[in-house]
């Protein structure tokens, strides 16, 4: 990387670094600007320059090749404006769960503590459903898991703190990843999908993009429903995590 290009991703990587501190995502610095120079200046350095390229590259996604995809993988899911399709079957958020569950087949695990929302999960396929909750039952929510964080199950313990025993925690997980072939605005989608392909292939009028200060979430809207990917490591280069469309 050339000089001048360097500088820039440092100036970026700075000008991020300011807006989290005044937003107080980051926690008390040093006061003064001409700070004593400590031992890690130099890896702090090298942060901000990283910082400032994941910048640049946000900003230039739309000139990122989209990648390429498996399409006889099974079973197909397609995310459309007009709703989803689900091996050639016409679904939309808002359709009863016992209409998804003829469509999805096979035998998911639900919750039961109505009047509260439900949430049923398929775990051979790595999706979930929620519903609405109270006396009605349309879903409101599809959520496809790609992959899973090393880190994604947190041990809450067996026992209380005086003892007796805890109440089993339900794992409202999938117990295995989505296998099959997902596509989004036309766009194919796997365990292997970077977030910026999809940001780059998706049709401008979603206005799916990152947040300004990271990636936890890349948002934006498909026709009636609102698109939410998160991608591993918090930047548009991390392979898709999660993958969700909401009613709004």
């Amino acid at each position: 990387m050339s000089v001048p290009a360097k500088f820039l991703c440092f100036a970026l990587g700075m000008a991020v670094q300011w807006s989290l501190a005044l937003a107080g995502a980051l926690p008390d610095q040093p006061q003064g600007m001409f700070s004593t120079v400590s031992s890690s200046a130099a890896v702090e350095s090298e942060g901000l320059i990283q910082r400032g390229r994941d910048v640049l590259r946000s900003l230039g996604i739309r000139n990122q090749p989209v990648q390429k995809v498996d399409l006889k993988k099974t079973p197909k899911l397609l995310l459309t404006a007009t709703g989803i399709d689900f091996d050639h079957t016409h679904l939309r958020l808002g359709d009863s769960m016992k209409r998804w569950k003829d469509v999805l087949k096979g035998k998911p695990r639900c919750s039961d503590e109505k009047p509260v929302p439900v949430m049923c999960v398929w775990d051979s396929l790595g999706i979930q459903l929620l519903t609405e909750g109270g006396k009605k039952d349309g879903v409101i929510q599809l959520a496809v898991h790609l992959s899973f964080d090393d880190n994604w199950w947190m041990d809450m313990g067996t026992e209380k703190p005086d003892g007796t025993p805890a109440s089993p925690v339900v794992n409202w997980m999938p117990h295995h990843p989505f296998r099959g072939y997902l596509e989004v605005d036309g766009v194919g989608i796997d365990a292997e999908t970077k977030l910026s392909s999809v940001l780059a292939g998706v049709k401008r009028e979603r206005n799916f993009r990152c947040g300004f200060l990271d990636c936890t979430v890349a948002r934006g809207l498909l026709g009636t429903m609102s698109l939410q990917a998160e991608p591993e490591g918090r930047t548009p280069q991390g392979v898709i995590r999660r993958l969700s469309v909401n009613a709004n």
